[in-house]
C-alpha cells in the first residue's frame, strides 16, 4: 500500500510540472517506455506534422527513431481525429501499451505534442526515456495569448524571432505582435514607399539611458525586414500554431516615417528619425496624402500577413500639431467634429473602413475608443482594465494588456540587481496575481516587452522569461493553482531550457519591517524552495546564519541575504534600514492614493530609488495628505520628505509641502512649510519645523497641478511620488 501510494504521489508531483496547467490531470498506474519497438501512427497528415517535435525530442534524448506504421498496435503512439472537441482542445491517454492523442485539427495535436514533452522527465541518469500513465483532459480558457515585441526601438534577427517563437509556442501561446513602425525605426519593407527603409530604419544615434543625462551610442543604429524575410517568419510561425499580427503605429509615433516623407506631417518638416524615448508630438496630419500613403503601406501589409487583425496602433497621439494646423482645424468644422480627439476617432475610421474592405478587421490601443469606437474594432487595453470592461460591456472584442501586470520591460527585482529596464516593478508573483472578470467579448491576455531598454537578444528572453510563462498560464488555465504551486512549475519547467537565458529574479529574498515585540525585519521567500541565510556586509556566507524568525531591529543595521536550494544561490539581496520617530508606524491618509504597492511604505526605514516606481506612493491629479500618530508627545525639529521627479514619466515635484502638528488629533497648527526646487530623480524635501511638542503629524504635499496650456499633454493630470518620512 505505501509503494502504491508513493507512485500515486510521485506521478501527481510530476503532473503539477506542467506549464500551463492543464484542465484535468488524472495519474494512472505505471508508464510508457520509449524503446526501438516504439513506432507511431497518425490518422491524417495533421496529426504527424504535430507530432513531430516529439519525435526529434525522444530521438535527441536517447536515440530511438520511432517510424510511423499504417495500422494501429501496441507499445506506439496514435494520433486520431476527434470533431467533437474544440479548436486547441485535446485529450491524452498515457498507458503502459501505448500514447493515444486526440484533437479536432492541428492545434489540438501541437499542444497535446508539447503536453507530451513536458512529460518527459528532466532529470534522467540513463538514455531511457519514460513518461508517467496519466489521462489528460485539456482545453485554453482565452482564444487570444499573446506577446508583443517591440523591434522599433531595437531591432532583432529573423534566426531570433524564430527562437521566440520555439519557446513561446512550448507553452501555448498562439499570438505574436510585431511592433514593426514607431518614432525610432521603421522596420517593415514596403515597396511602394522606399524611403520608409532608406531613411526611416536609420537614426543617427540611441539614448543609452532613461534621460539625455545618460548621453548617447553616438553611431547610426537600423535594420529591418525584407518582405521575404517577413514571409519566412510568418509561415514558420503558423507551423507552431501562432498567429502573426503585425502592428503600423497610427497617427502618433510615426516620426520615422515623417522623416522619410515629412510632406505628411503637419508642419512639413524636415524631421529626423527620433532618438529620444517616450511621446513625440510630431505625428501624422491627416490630409488625403496621408491616407493615400497609409492606404498603399497597409496594401502591402494586408498581402504579408493572413492574420485576420491588424493592429494601427492609436496610442499616445498628442494633438499640439493639429491644433496648430489650419488645414485640421477646417477640417474639424468640415466634418462636424467636436475636437481634436473626434478627429483622431475619424483618422482611426478611416482606416478601419479601408481594412475591412480587404477583409480585416482593426485592432488598437485603447486610446481608439476617445472620440467614439469603430464598429468592428478590437480594443487592446493597456492603461489599467477600465477601458477593456467598458468597451466589452458597448460590445467591442477586448484584449487586456494592462501597464499593471503585462508590460515586461519594467524591472523584476531591485534595480541595482537588474539590468536597466523601465521604471516600474513588475515581479513575477504581480504577474500571476492578475485577476481577470469574467466578461463576454474578452477574447484574452497579452504580455507586451517594449525595447527601449533591451539592447540584446539574450535581454530580451532575460525580460521575457519567466513572466512570460505567467501570462501564458493566465490565458490557458482555467483554475489558479496559487502562486507557491506557479512558481515550484516554473523552476522546474526551465530545467527543460538549459540554454534560455531566463531571469531568476524570480527566486529572492523580500524585506519587510514588522511590529512584532518590538520592531524586526522578515525575510520572505519567494518561493517555496530551500532556506534563507542572512549577514551582515563583508561576513563570509560560510558564516551566513539560517533565518527562522523576524530579525530583531536596533539602530541603524544593513543585511544582505540570499535564497539557497542546494548549491544553488540566488542573488544576493540587501537592505539597508534607518530608523526615526515614525519608524514602523501606520498611517492615513485623507485621500486614497493611486498607487501604492503595500501598506506601511512610507514609514518601512527604507529608501525608493528611481529606477523602482513601486518604491514609492503616487497620487494622481490630487494632494498627498498623510497623517501620523507618534508613539507618545515628542518635540519635533525637522521632517524629511522623500520624492521623486521623473516628468517623462508625468511625475512632478510637489508645488509646496507644509507640516502641520496636533496634541489631540483635532485641532493642527502649521509647524513648518517649504517650496521645493524640483530636480529630476530621486530626492529628498527637508522641512525645518518650529520645535514644539506634538503627539499628531500630518504631512501635505500639494500637486503641482496639471501639464500647462500648449504642452503635448494639456490638461491632463500629474503626479506626485512620496517615499520615506523621517522625522526627528
Amino acid at each position: 500500500m505505501k509503494i502504491i501510494l508513493f507512485c500515486l504521489l510521485s506521478v501527481l508531483c510530476q503532473a503539477q510540472h506542467f506549464l500551463p496547467q492543464p484542465e484535468v490531470v488524472l495519474p494512472k498506474k505505471g508508464e510508457f517506455t520509449f524503446n526501438a519497438e516504439t513506432t507511431f501512427f497518425a490518422e491524417n497528415k495533421t496529426g504527424e506534422d504535430a507530432l513531430s517535435p516529439l519525435l526529434h525530442k525522444i530521438n535527441q534524448l536517447s536515440g530511438v527513431s520511432i517510424p510511423k506504421v499504417q495500422a494501429k498496435r501496441e507499445n506506439q503512439i496514435q494520433v486520431t481525429v476527434d470533431y467533437s472537441l474544440p479548436q486547441e482542445a485535446y485529450t491524452l491517454d498515457i498507458s503502459s501499451d501505448k500514447i493515444l492523442i486526440k484533437a479536432s485539427g492541428y492545434s489540438g495535436f501541437f499542444y497535446a505534442v508539447q503536453t507530451l514533452i513536458q512529460a518527459v522527465p528532466v532529470d534522467r541518469s540513463t538514455r531511457l526515456v519514460q513518461i508517467p500513465a496519466l489521462w489528460i483532459k485539456d482545453a485554453p480558457r482565452f482564444a487570444y495569448r499573446g506577446v508583443m515585441l517591440d523591434v522599433a526601438r531595437h531591432f532583432y534577427s529573423v534566426e531570433y524571432i524564430k527562437r521566440l517563437l520555439d519557446v513561446i509556442s512550448a507553452f501555448k501561446l498562439n499570438t505574436f505582435h510585431w511592433h514593426l513602425t514607431d518614432d525610432q525605426g521603421w522596420r517593415i519593407e514596403i515597396k511602394k514607399y522606399p524611403k520608409l527603409t532608406e531613411i526611416g530604419s536609420i537614426r543617427k544615434r540611441t539614448l543609452l539611458g532613461h534621460t539625455e543625462e545618460a548621453g548617447y551610442e553616438e553611431k547610426p543604429y537600423g535594420g529591418f525586414y525584407t518582405q521575404d524575410q517577413i514571409r519566412e517568419v510568418v509561415k514558420y510561425a503558423a507551423s507552431k500554431n501562432i498567429t502573426v499580427i503585425p502592428e503600423i503605429e497610427m497617427p502618433g509615433h510615426a516620426k520615422a516615417a515623417l522623416a522619410a516623407y515629412p510632406e505628411l506631417g503637419c508642419t512639413g518638416g524636415p524631421y529626423e528619425v527620433w532618438t529620444g524615448w517616450g511621446v513625440e508630438e510630431n505625428i501624422f496630419c491627416p490630409t488625403e496624402q496621408t491616407f493615400q500613403f497609409l492606404e498603399g503601406v497597409l496594401e502591402e501589409v494586408v498581402d504579408l500577413f493572413p492574420s485576420a487583425y491588424i493592429h494601427i496602433g492609436g496610442d499616445e497621439a498628442p494633438k499640439v500639431t493639429w491644433k496648430q494646423s489650419a488645414y485640421c482645424q477646417d477640417l474639424i468644422k468640415r466634418e462636424g467634429l467636436k475636437d481634436e480627439n473626434e478627429l483622431q476617432s475619424y483618422f482611426i475610421k478611416r482606416i478601419s473602413t479601408f481594412l475591412v474592405s480587404k477583409g480585416r478587421r482593426i485592432i488598437g490601443w485603447d486610446e481608439i475608443m476617445e472620440g467614439g469606437t469603430p464598429e468592428g474594432a478590437t480594443v487592446m487595453s493597456w492603461r489599467g482594465t477600465e477601458h477593456g470592461y467598458k468597451a466589452a460591456k458597448e460590445g467591442h472584442k477586448v484584449i487586456m494588456s494592462p501597464t499593471s501586470h503585462f508590460y515586461l520591460d519594467y524591472y523584476q527585482g531591485p534595480k541595482e540587481m537588474e539590468p536597466l529596464a523601465n521604471g516600474s516593478l513588475l515581479p513575477l508573483e504581480k504577474v500571476y496575481s492578475f485577476d481577470l472578470e469574467e466578461a463576454e467579448n474578452i477574447l484574452g491576455v497579452q504580455g507586451n516587452l517594449w525595447t527601449e531598454y533591451i539592447r540584446t537578444e539574450a535581454q530580451v528572453e532575460y525580460m521575457l522569461f519567466p513572466r512570460i510563462l505567467a501570462v501564458a498560464e493566465l490565458g490557458w488555465s482555467k483554475k489558479k493553482t496559487g502562486y507557491s504551486d506557479f512558481a515550484l512549475r516554473v523552476y522546474e519547467r526551465l530545467k527543460q531550457w538549459p540554454d534560455l537565458r531566463a531571469s531568476s529574479s524570480y527566486l529572492n529574498v523580500k524585506f519587510k519591517v514588522v511590529q512584532e515585540d518590538g520592531l524586526k525585519l522578515a525575510l520572505i521567500p519567494s518561493v517555496p524552495l530551500g532556506t534563507i541565510k542572512y549577514k551582515s556586509p563583508g561576513e563570509l556566507w560560510g558564516g551566513a546564519k539560517t533565518y527562522e524568525g523576524p530579525i530583531p531591529l536596533k539602530g541603524e543595521q544593513e543585511i544582505e541575504a540570499a535564497l539557497f536550494m542546494g548549491e544553488e544561490r540566488s542573488k544576493i539581496y540587501r537592505t539597508k534600514y534607518v530608523p526615526s520617530l515614525v519608524t514602523g508606524l501606520t498611517y492615513s491618509y485623507g485621500q486614497t492614493p493611486r498607487r501604492e504597492v503595500y501598506k506601511g511604505l512610507l514609514t518601512d526605514g527604507q529608501r525608493g530609488d528611481i529606477k523602482n516606481f513601486d518604491e514609492w506612493v503616487g497620487f494622481e491629479g490630487k494632494d498627498a495628505n498623510i497623517y501620523l500618530e507618534l508613539k507618545d508627545v515628542q518635540k519635533v525639529k525637522k521632517l524629511v520628505l522623500g520624492v521623486l521627479v521623473e516628468e517623462g514619466s508625468w511625475i512632478k515635484m510637489p508645488a509646496l509641502v507644509n507640516v502641520y502638528g496636533s496634541k489631540d488629533g483635532q485641532k493642527y497648527e502649521s509647524l513648518g512649510s517649504t517650496t521645493p526646487i524640483s530636480k529630476e530623480g530621486a530626492g529628498e524635501v527637508l522641512v525645518k519645523l518650529k520645535r514644539k511638542k506634538v503627539k499628531y503629524i500630518k504631512v501635505e504635499a500639494k500637486n503641482a497641478g496639471p501639464w500647462p496650456v500648449g504642452h503635448a499633454f494639456e490638461g491632463l493630470p500629474t503626479w506626485v511620488f512620496l517615499d520615506e518620512i523621517s522625522l526627528e
